[in-house]
C-alpha cells in the first residue's frame, strides 16, 4: 500500500489506485531522500548546539563533554551496548570526543535517535532534512 496527500491528509491507496506516475514519483523521493541522508553531515559545533536546541541533550552535558571530556551518559549508554570489544568501544568514545563532524547515516546515529527519543524523522529535521 502506498499513501498520497489528499487536501493536506494523508490517504492510503490501494495498488489499483497507484498510478505509474505516482509510484515513480513516490520512488524518486525515497531516492531523494537516501541521497540527502547519505549526504548530510553537521559540524560538531552545530550537531551539538541542534540537538540542545531540541531538547535532545542537556546544555550541561554538552559542555562538560567539551571542557573535560566526558560523555554524557546517554551516550556512553550507546557506546557500552554495541556489540564489539572493548579496544572497539574505547575508538567508539574517541570519535565522540574528537570527530569534527556527524553524519546522518553514522553507524551510531540509530542508538542515538532513541536515546534522544526521536525516529529517523527526527534525525531528518536535525540535520535539515526536509
Amino acid at each position: 500500500m502506498a499513501t498520497k496527500l489528499v487536501n493536506g491528509v494523508a490517504v492510503e491507496l490501494t495498488a489499483g489506485e497507484i498510478t505509474a506516475r505516482e509510484a515513480e514519483e513516490a520512488a524518486w523521493e525515497a531516492s531523494r531522500l537516501t541521497e540527502a541522508r547519505a549526504n548530510a553531515t553537521l559540524d560538531r559545533f552545530e550537531f551539538l548546539n541542534r540537538a540542545v536546541a531540541a531538547g535532545h541533550i542537556a546544555a550541561a552535558a554538552v559542555l562538560a563533554m567539551s571542557t573535560s571530556g566526558i560523555i554524557p551518559a546517554a551516550v556512553e549508554a550507546i557506546i557500552d551496548a554495541q556489540p564489539v570489544t572493548d579496544a572497539e568501544k574505547a575508538l567508539l568514545r574517541l570519535d565522540v570526543l574528537q570527530r569534527p563532524e556527524f553524519k546522518r547515516n553514522g553507524a551510531l546515529m540509530p542508538a542515538i535517535a532513541a536515546s534522544f527519543e526521536t525516529d529517523a524523522a527526527g534525525l531528518d529535521a536535525l540535520f535539515g532534512i526536509a
